[in-house]
């Protein structure tokens, strides 16, 4: 919308490829349990500023703004479809 000279955007770039932790591991651990830490909700998913996972940010968002099940799909298929179109068109080369 031409407000700015410059936008950055992170994330995850492989859900499905994000190791478990395990602390101490190379150290090693004295007897007993020890803790396995799922990295997407650690370092992905969870919000450091209200610790909560960012589901429940989304939810909220959601309900403020009044945004439906059915908007949020139609602006992903979107989004989805102008990626797609860039991509198509070479924008990314």
């Amino acid at each position: 919308v031409g407000k700015d000279e410059a936008i950055i955007a992170g994330g995850m770039e492989s859900m499905s490829n994000i190791p478990h932790y395990l602390p101490n591991s190379r150290t090693g651990t004295t007897l007993g349990n020890t803790q396995l830490i799922d990295g997407l909700v650690h370092d992905g998913l969870w919000d450091p500023y209200d610790n909560q996972h960012m589901g429940l940010c989304a939810e909220k968002c959601a309900k403020d703004f009044s945004i439906s099940r059915e908007e949020q799909d139609a602006y992903c298929v979107e989004s989805y479809r102008r990626a797609m179109e860039a991509i198509e068109s070479g924008y990314f080369e």
